[in-house]
């Protein structure tokens, strides 16, 4: 009598890895961002940038996203992408801002992570910390700037609750939160007067 066969192995599913990549930015981004996210007069040229690429959990599964920054800032942000990463954090879309036509307000809304952008600071004439492509704003909607009855974008008023269980909202504790400060950047949900829970920067401004 033969004998039964043995059932084969069930193999244990494969956790997903955490990759990241820096490079000079391409001939077709560079024309891309000029005149949009970069133009003359920027407070740091593009040979300065770089384009990162990092993995990131959506609230469908792993996506490859994509960031401008300045290659002074590329370790610290993709550390704090591997430990977002670890804790199976929800960053939703990740697009260097020229696919919003350089408009943060369209970015925010969209809630999408971005870092450079040579803009102003609203209702000023100061270089925002993004224009040196040293700042990065997560999970924007629902991690918004907020000063008094103030909140921007305007739809993060649903968010104004930090306690509840949102995907992708940022606290203290937050595990990309604890990494860019443990790495010497500043993060807006921890300003006084104002909040801009979704900002990291290497200057804290």
């Amino acid at each position: 009598m033969p004998k039964p066969l043995a059932p084969e192995p069930v193999s244990e599913p494969k956790a997903p890895i955490f990759q990241s990549s820096s490079a000079e930015l391409p001939e077709d981004l560079v024309a891309s961002m000029a005149g949009v996210s970069w133009h003359a007069g920027c407070p740091v040229p593009m040979t300065s940038l770089r384009l990162v690429r990092v993995s990131h959990f959506t609230g469908d599964g792993v996506a490859q996203g994509e960031l401008v920054l300045n290659e002074d800032a590329v370790d610290v942000v993709v550390r704090a992408f591997e430990a977002a990463f670890e804790k199976q954090f929800e960053i939703q879309s990740v697009k260097p801002i020229h696919h919003f036509d350089g408009s943060d307000d369209a970015s925010m809304t969209a809630n999408n992570t971005s870092a450079f952008n040579c803009r102003r600071v609203k209702g000023t004439q100061n270089w925002s910390q993004h224009s040196w492509g040293r700042a990065i704003d997560v999970n924007p909607l629902v991690n918004p700037w907020v000063r008094g009855d103030k909140v921007d974008p305007p739809q993060g008023r649903a968010y104004l609750d930090r306690t509840a269980a949102v995907p992708g909202l940022l606290t203290a504790d937050s595990a990309m939160t604890r990494a860019f400060v443990d790495a010497g950047w500043g993060w807006g949900g921890a300003w006084g007067s104002r909040k801009d829970y979704q900002h990291f920067s290497a200057s804290g401004k």
